[in-house]
């Protein structure tokens, strides 16, 4: 799934920069979960760019932040069209479909009234778990966008961007979940929605063995709908913006940004946690030890896919 539909194959040529001095080097450049893949010859990832965060410098010259040394020219019209498009949709300027319309001009009435007299929670928290993938990855962006404007990009050293590749493949096989690092002191790892996992790069600096880092990144999976969460901390109308419009202003996300920044470890049920690492055969006691539980019998081993980091 992109993050617009139209665009499932869409790739091209491009010219990669990874700083002001470096040589260029020949890539291939396709779209991924709401981000730009940057991938060498053979097909090996070599960075991944938020398309939320991604930022033109000229005319077909692109940067993944404001302040970044990494360029990306790009020659391809329709590549640079839709980089063009996929950003206009993650800033709220698409406008709503015929069938959108449809729905709000033949339930707009019932929708008020309901909104005055009796419309529960639980309703509109059931619209937003039903949101399309689309919409999903575009909220998940627009997310990523503001953590990294609180911290910084993104680590996109070749090796990592692999090996974190790699991981995702290894833990959650075609599932298409995407593992990105923040260079930030979170206390563990989050969930966007979308399917984007934010890492922080302390785990993965203390961690003693790859099977605690996928230990902490199932937990997290395992923490209930991304979306729901978002709910609960924008409320009631913010909800009803995301299902009726869309959207929400670039603004309205970086108070929840920051919460995602500071948010604590998940605490997983222990069943279901051991049940999805015994099947992608991830060892559990390494997990267990570090945040006090009990080992167990420990269900297989991790291959060390971030020894590159």
């Amino acid at each position: 799934m992109t993050a617009l539909t139209g665009y499932d194959r869409l790739e091209c040529l491009g010219t990669w920069h990874p700083d002001a001095m470096g040589p260029g080097t020949e890539v291939v450049v396709t779209f991924g979960n709401a981000t730009l893949v940057i991938a060498d010859g053979a097909g090996r990832p070599l960075a991944h760019w938020s398309l939320a965060a991604v930022t033109q410098r000229a005319p077909g010259t692109y940067a993944p932040a404001p302040d970044a040394e990494e360029t990306l020219d790009i020659a391809d019209p329709a590549m640079a069209a839709a980089i063009a498009r996929v950003q206009a949709a993650i800033a709220a300027r698409v406008r709503p479909g015929r069938v959108r319309r449809r729905i709000l001009f033949g339930l707009g009435g019932l929708l008020v009234a309901a909104l005055i007299w009796w419309l529960p929670g639980a309703l509109a928290r059931q619209m937003l778990l039903d949101l399309p993938d689309v919409r999903r990855a575009e909220l998940g962006a627009v997310l990523l966008g503001q953590m990294q404007r609180q911290t910084s990009a993104t680590c996109r050293a070749p090796m990592g961007v692999m090996a974190a590749g790699r991981l995702a493949d290894r833990l959650w096989p075609d599932a298409g979940w995407q593992i990105v690092v923040l260079p930030h002191d979170m206390q563990a790892p989050v969930v966007l929605p979308g399917r984007i996992l934010v890492l922080p790069a302390g785990l993965l600096e203390s961690a003693t063995d790859p099977a605690l880092v996928a230990g902490h990144l199932m937990a997290a999976t395992l923490a209930g709908d991304p979306v729901d969460r978002l709910f609960a901390q924008t409320g009631l109308m913010a909800a009803l913006r995301i299902v009726t419009q869309g959207n929400l202003p670039d603004g309205d996300l970086a108070p929840q940004a920051m919460a995602l920044l500071n948010e604590t470890a998940p605490a997983p049920d222990v069943g279901t946690l051991q049940a999805e690492m015994a099947r992608a055969q991830v060892a559990f006691a390494p997990y267990a030890t570090d945040v006090g539980l009990n080992p167990g019998q420990a269900t297989g081993v991790l291959p060390a896919v971030l020894d590159d980091g």
